[in-house]
């Protein structure tokens, strides 16, 4: 991959990854966890961990995709 396509890459990885950060932090103010036999805390929980684990997946790829960046050069 070029220099120029990863620099390009990590720039729209940090843009998606403030936005999914500012989705987690909305879905963290409405979890509870999980009340008995509510659908809706359900809902809430699920929607919160698909955010959380976005997070995490585009914070593994951004930190990967910088650390063949800083050995190449």
């Amino acid at each position: 991959m070029d220099e120029a396509v990863k620099n390009k890459k990590i720039a729209d990885l940090e843009i998606k990854l403030a936005i999914y950060k500012e989705r987690l932090a909305e879905k963290k103010k409405w979890n509870r966890g999980i009340k008995h036999e509510d659908s809706l805390s359900e809902l809430r929980y699920m929607q919160y961990m698909v955010a959380r684990d976005m997070v995490d997946g585009l914070e593994r790829e951004l930190n990967k995709l910088r650390d063949t960046v800083i050995i190449k050069r």
